[in-house]
């Protein structure tokens, strides 16, 4: 089986439709999305009704979260992503509203877990961005499940470690991910909507259940279109301008 990742869209359905036509091609069977569905862009409720329709699982994102006033105090994000959120708020009827508040912190399937941040405090959001941060993610884990999918800091790497060698996480930032041998893996999809590794390409992840192996996999959009909705819809200059950079 095939399963499509998206990692962090924010409001970009440009972006999103540009990776879902690449897992339909790819041959992907079911996709699910590690959160932060809206923020930043300027279609939350376009991708929420993609994302609706597709019966794609999402967890929640912190965005999400701000959005619609749960577990995140706006006074802690940056001008732009609060102009964003508050603007996302307006705009989104009741019930784009209520779905987003149904978001889960957490889905678990037998093999593989969801989560928009770490796995050991799914609720403070936090950044998975080094072995260390990595660590506790990884010791959190129960067998059957070996991979756990996660966002937020939009830079796809994966980590990667075995029971008998508690000490030792390997990481890599290759974009097909050989998960054999490793009896924990934690893989950053990356984002959908707003790459910041300087490539400014949509990138998700496929977990091939079948060959063991995770690919990370960029498409081409049309981001000067996501960009000018964005100034046309009065948000902060630099949300646009950072998508044809990859920032």
């Amino acid at each position: 089986m095939k399963i499509g990742i998206l990692g962090d869209i924010h409001a970009n359905i440009e972006a999103l439709d540009a990776v879902l036509q690449s897992f339909q091609k790819s041959g992907v069977d079911r996709v699910l999305a590690v959160g932060d569905l809206v923020g930043y862009g300027a279609d939350p409720s376009a991708v929420i009704h993609r994302i609706q329709s597709d019966r794609i699982v999402s967890v929640l994102g912190n965005h999400d979260a701000a959005v619609v006033g749960i577990l995140v105090d706006l006074a802690y994000f940056n001008i732009y992503a609060r102009s964003a959120a508050l603007w996302t708020r307006k705009v989104l009827s009741e019930p784009e509203l209520a779905y987003l508040r149904s978001l889960p912190l957490i889905h678990r399937e037998p093999e593989f877990v969801v989560v928009h941040g770490s796995l050991d405090q799914p609720e403070e959001f936090n950044y998975i961005q080094t072995q260390r941060d990595a660590e506790q993610s990884l010791h959190f884990m129960e067998a059957p499940c070996r991979v756990c999918f996660v966002g937020h800091s939009h830079i796809p790497l994966g980590f990667l470690s075995n029971r008998a060698e508690p000490n030792r996480i390997e990481f890599t930032f290759a974009s097909r991910i050989e998960l054999a041998g490793f009896d924990r893996c934690l893989i950053n999809v990356g984002s959908v909507g707003q790459p910041r590794d300087e490539d400014p390409r949509p990138v998700a992840a496929i977990y091939d259940t079948t060959n063991n192996v995770v690919m990370l996999q960029r498409v081409a959009y049309d981001f000067d279109r996501a960009a000018g909705k964005i100034l046309a819809a009065g948000l902060p200059r630099v949300l646009a301008e950072r998508l044809r950079f990859g920032v």
